[in-house]
């Protein structure tokens, strides 16, 4: 059974984003306490990211607007080839490093999951806008953007599922995030809510 559980104000959700980045440094501490390094344009990165993941490799990936970069520490890499797509053609919004080794790229109206050279795609309704594991190996995609109308889809051994209202009472989903219990926060610009997927035969 659906349970619409409860809803917020908008500027919820960009709380609930802000206390995922920022749950393992403390509020007092500064970056230039911190030992980092920073990569420019000029030093191979050659456009800004839209998201970034790493894998179990160690590899670091970058969805940007160009397509997919893989990043090793050294070098900026143009992986676009391993999502299909040539550079440019596939703009990435999301990626997503699963606890099996896959890499999950999301972008225009289609996701792939890379497992070293066996690709998976799927069609999805609307615009990706942000990727979550669940606790069953499979994955979920929030949706921004177009008539879809389907704010949340899960993904998993290449079937789509997806959800939009009035089984989920919002349009679009920007962030996500997955409780204990299954249950899915869905945020975005209108709000928050807290869903629960109904499983039953």
């Amino acid at each position: 059974m659906v349970s619409m559980l409860s809803a917020f104000p908008s500027r919820a959700s960009w709380l609930l984003a802000g206390l995922f980045l920022a749950q393992d440094v403390a509020a007092a501490q500064r970056l230039s306490q911190f030992s980092h390094s920073v990569w420019r344009t000029q030093d191979g990165l050659f456009t800004s990211p839209n998201a970034i993941a790493q894998t179990a490799d160690g590899y670091i990936w970058l969805g940007t607007d160009r397509g997919l970069v893989r990043f090793d520490g050294i070098r900026f890499v143009d992986a676009s080839v391993s999502t299909g797509a040539s550079a440019g053609e596939f703009k990435v919004y999301a990626v997503l490093g699963t606890r099996d080794g896959k890499l999950w790229v999301a972008g225009g109206k289609k996701v792939v999951s890379i497992d070293g050279s066996h690709v998976t795609r799927y069609a999805v309704p609307s615009q990706p806008a942000v990727l979550i594991e669940d606790a069953k190996a499979g994955v979920w995609l929030g949706e921004t953007r177009g008539p879809g109308g389907s704010p949340v889809c899960h993904l998993s051994e290449g079937n789509v599922e997806c959800f939009g209202p009035p089984t989920v009472p919002m349009k679009y989903a920007s962030v996500l995030a997955q409780a204990d219990d299954g249950s899915l926060w869905i945020g975005s610009s209108s709000g928050l809510c807290h869903w629960q997927r109904d499983e039953s035969p």
